[in-house]
């Protein structure tokens, strides 16, 4: 439900839509031309990148980058947070794996590759996501990758059961208790899974990954404007779910 409130586009189209019956079926005709310009003025705004990274910033900005440095000898585990798979015949694991997914698991195979050439031991790295829609478990698609990429299968585990982010909170509390663990995920989508995992009584260490706030952004309205705009939507009506007590908050 939150994914679809947070279309830009579906929600200019339900607007659109109420602006036509006011216009057509009842007699107010100045509500419907005020509301159809608020929805294209709504859709334009959302389409513009630099408007787009203005919400994205404070959700990004809130937890820093990790320094490799600043990894505890401790720490339990690297986790992958899951996104999603679609592998078809023919093309590589890296087509087959979503964009946000591609990018998680290569910074948890490099963070564990740090791990092991500074400590001189093999981390567990924890690949999580679930089938969606028909498509296999991301932690599939993790796994295959992490292992081409040189990871060895005995220090990769998967956990394909939760299907939101929610419960891949109370998987993580579960299987690692409270022994401190390196969380991997969306810089955007962060702030939200730390937020779950702390209050599963899990012990994550924020290493957020796929940063899309930094570059030059632009005032000209486009497809990407758009996305970082959703991204953006769901992320705080998540948020705002968690502190309403609202279930049902879905996976990025």
């Amino acid at each position: 439900m939150a994914g679809a409130l947070a279309s830009p586009l579906l929600l200019a189209a339900l607007g659109s839509l109420c602006a036509l019956a006011l216009l057509v079926f009842l007699p107010r005709r100045r509500a419907g031309l005020i509301l159809l310009a608020l929805c294209a003025t709504f859709l334009y705004c959302a389409a513009i990148p630099a408007i787009a990274d203005r919400l994205l910033q404070p959700l990004e900005g809130f937890y820093p980058p990790l320094r490799e440095d600043s990894l505890p000898v401790d720490t339990a585990a690297i986790v992958v947070l899951g996104n999603g798979y679609a592998p078809r015949s023919g093309i590589p694991v890296t087509s087959a794996l979503f964009e946000d997914g591609l990018v998680r698991v290569v910074e948890g195979v490099r963070l564990a590759r740090y791990f092991s050439l500074h400590y001189g031991w093999n981390i567990d790295l924890i690949m999580s996501g679930s089938e969606d829609e028909g498509r296999p478990a991301s932690a599939l698609g993790y796994a295959k990758l992490a292992t081409q990429l040189g990871v060895s299968t005995d220090s990769i585990r998967m956990v394909t059961t939760p299907r939101d982010t929610s419960e891949e909170a109370n998987a993580m509390s579960g299987l690692l208790g409270t022994r401190p663990f390196v969380l991997v995920t969306s810089a955007y989508h962060m702030r939200r899974a730390m937020l779950l995992m702390q209050r599963a009584g899990a012990k994550p260490i924020a290493a957020p990954t796929g940063h899309w706030v930094g570059g030059p952004s632009t005032w000209r309205p486009g497809w990407q404007g758009l996305r970082s705009t959703e991204r953006a939507l769901r992320e705080y009506l998540a948020l705002l779910a968690i502190r309403l007590g609202v279930a049902g908050t879905h996976a990025s």
